[in-house]
Parts: C-alpha cells; structure tokens; sequence
C-alpha cells in the first residue's frame, strides 16, 4: 500500500515536523530578504560618496583611463565635433564607453580592473558599479574641456 506525503504528515508528532517548518521558515525569510534587495536595487537609487571630486569611484576612474590614453581621449574630442547637440555626444560617449569597459574585462589592469577591484573590496558588484556611471557627468566634463580648448586657441 503506497502513502502519500499528506496521509505521512497527518501521522508525524510536531517534534517531528519540526525540523521541516525551521526549514521552510528560513527559505521564506531568505526568499523576502532576496525580494527586499531586488526591489532596492531597481527602485531606489544608491549614491555612493563622491569621489576625487566626481559623482562617485566609478565615475572617477572612467575618466582617468580616458583622459590618460591617447587614443580614448582622440576618439572622444573626434565625438565630440561630430556630435555637437549634448543628448547626441552623451548617448555616443556612453556607448564607446561601455563598449571600451567590456573590451578591457579580460585584461589584468585598466579600466574594468579598476572597477572590479573597488567593487569586490567594497562588497559590490562589477555591474552594480558600472550602472553608476554617471556619464551625464563625464560628458558634461568633456564638452568642458573640449569648449576651453577651443576658446583658448
């Protein structure tokens, strides 16, 4: 005669259900707590503090990288004279960017590195970090800059 799993738990004393409900308890807490950071992570937006005077650690390095490889910064100034309305360049700078952080993953220094080490020692995700790219700001900088070089000579 075959028992189904409802005539078996009909059967069981509480000391023996017991170990089930702490299991189940503690799968439902995780499944909320799981639920909680999911729901932070797409509806509040997290602000890391400001860094080397940009908008945060990401941001920053970014920009170093860029500024400081001749190429990056001749492709972007290159953006910058085909693209002469800010919400054009902003939405190309973003794209090159993002392009140039994934083609950089496999390599044990540059930009990605940067961004990863910083994420792992502050507990982070790499993409977490990347989605906080403020490339509003970047942007804003490089026209910036690009806009006092021109005046200037």
């Amino acid at each position: 005669m075959v028992v189904s799993a409802e005539q078996q738990w009909a059967h069981m004393t509480e000391a023996e259900k017991a170990p089930f409900y702490a299991r189940w308890a503690a799968e439902a807490a995780k499944r909320k707590a799981q639920k909680e950071l999911d729901t932070m992570a797409t509806t509040t937006e997290i602000t890391l503090p400001t860094y080397n005077g940009h908008t945060n650690y990401a941001t920053w390095n970014v920009m170093l990288w860029i500024e400081n490889e001749e190429w990056s910064y001749d492709n972007l100034q290159f953006f910058i004279v085909r693209n002469h309305d800010k919400t054009a360049f902003t939405h190309h700078l973003r794209n090159h960017l993002l392009r140039y952080i994934r083609e950089t993953r496999d390599i044990d220094t540059g930009c990605y590195a940067d961004i990863k080490g910083y994420a792992n020692a502050h507990g982070k995700r790499v993409d977490y970090m990347i989605r906080r790219i403020d490339f509003e700001a970047i942007s804003a900088s490089l026209l910036d800059s690009y806009n006092a070089e021109q005046q200037a000579s």
